[in-house]
């Protein structure tokens, strides 16, 4: 048995935290440099605003309709996201985070699951002020089902069982939100006549398989209450990408220089908590002729013969990698580093010519991280990365910042 925990309407709803006066407020959340609708509250919804709507289009009717609007702040949500998983952790180990939102549990072998997760999701609103809904079912797709049939419920919770029930549910239940479908397979789907999740249950593994492929045969499988998407308590990331549009056109090579060290930074943070190097990093920066032209894209690739975590030797190469690339004539948009073939740290064989190095680099690296933790983001870091940070991302509806760490009693 699976239970997928989902926080509803995260961004807004982190928002709300730190102002309760927004309680039944419409709230909608901007993209970077404000751009567009990336989140929502069902009570902006029903002003006909729309996920990925363009925020110079819905102005006005913000404006009319006293809709309350945030810029992005990730740093915000993240700290959210980690205490939401440090209250999971407290009811099961077998957790695997799926989004900064969402979160797997393994609940084989437990009597009373419902009852479990209705104290789950109050542990969660009681501490943490953040609503969830809980969906519980023998597979991760049926448990995607039954989160979103418990987003309607008042409990927040639903659990498909027995046989009866899911069957009665996905006999009512569109197969465009079924986890993997979505609306341009769903047209397909119905010029064959499937309309219901349950129909498509029904449909032959070979006819699948054969007009479609094996991922949505997968799917079918799991609506049948068969098992096929596996259970990972520590999904390994493949790639690290940290990339930004810029609050304005840039053509200072020493400014773009500042971004990237700047997301090297985040990067390898992410590396070091994860207790993972890299072997490879690829920059690239996106450029325009002018405005109103498509933009040009450029980029540099380069191999380590150790892999990295630290943020200097990271930013360093970053530097000389931006050096091969930079067209003086251009203004650049976008810039962002990749990090892949990514491995274990203590599973890594170094070079015997500059290992020398990495004992003083890790200890660094612990210092700055340590700091960080107890002082909040960017307390310190390179001065590459610039102090001034002109070209940051638009901010003009940022939430202010919540001074100290706000702690969880329980």
């Amino acid at each position: 048995m699976f239970a997928i925990v989902d926080c509803n309407s995260f961004y807004a709803s982190c928002e709300r935290i730190f102002r309760p006066d927004l309680i039944n407020v419409p709230i909608v959340v901007l993209s970077n440099n404000d751009g567009c609708v990336i989140a929502l509250t069902s009570e902006a919804k029903k002003h006909g605003i729309k996920r990925g709507a363009a925020y110079f289009e819905i102005k006005e009717l913000v404006r009319l309709k006293n809709i309350t609007v945030f810029s992005s702040n990730y740093a915000l949500y993240h700290s959210i996201s980690e205490r939401i998983m440090a209250i999971l952790a407290e009811y099961t180990t077998n957790i695997e985070v799926y989004s900064i939102d969402e979160a797997w549990l393994d609940m084989n072998g437990l009597s009373d699951r419902y009852a479990l997760a209705c104290q789950i999701r109050k542990s969660i609103l009681d501490w943490v002020k953040m609503p969830v809904s809980i969906g519980i079912a023998p597979t991760k797709t049926l448990a995607k089902v039954a989160n979103k049939i418990g987003k309607n419920k008042p409990s927040g919770v639903c659990e498909l069982c027995p046989k009866e029930y899911t069957d009665y549910i996905l006999s009512n239940f569109d197969i465009a939100d079924i986890w993997g479908i979505g609306r341009q397979l769903s047209k397909k789907l119905n010029i064959h006549g499937i309309y219901t999740a349950k129909q498509l249950s029904e449909a032959s593994d070979r006819w699948v398989r054969k007009l479609y492929n094996v991922g949505l045969e997968r799917t079918v499988r799991e609506l049948r209450g068969e098992p096929c998407i596996d259970f990972e308590t520590a999904p390994t990331p493949k790639t690290i990408i940290v990339s930004r549009m810029f609050g304005k056109k840039l053509y200072n090579q020493s400014e773009i220089g500042e971004a990237l060290a700047k997301y090297c930074g985040h990067a390898a943070t992410k590396l070091r908590k994860n207790h993972l190097v890299a072997k490879n990093m690829t920059i690239f920066i996106q450029a325009t002729e002018g405005y109103g032209k498509n933009g040009n894209n450029y980029s540099c690739r380069y191999n380590f013969d150790n892999g990295t975590d630290s943020t200097i030797f990271l930013s360093q190469m970053a530097h000389r990698m931006l050096e091969q690339i930079f067209r003086p004539t251009k203004k650049y948009l976008r810039a962002g580093i990749m990090l892949d073939q990514l491995t274990f740290k203590d599973q890594t064989q170094y070079n015997l010519f500059n290992i020398a190095e990495t004992p003083k680099q890790d200890k660094l690296m612990a210092v700055i991280d340590k700091i960080n933790n107890k002082f909040g983001n960017d307390k310190i870091g390179l001065l590459s990365a610039g102090i001034n940070r002109e070209w940051k991302m638009k901010q003009e509806h940022l939430s202010p910042g919540v001074k100290g760490r706000v702690k969880l009693y329980h």
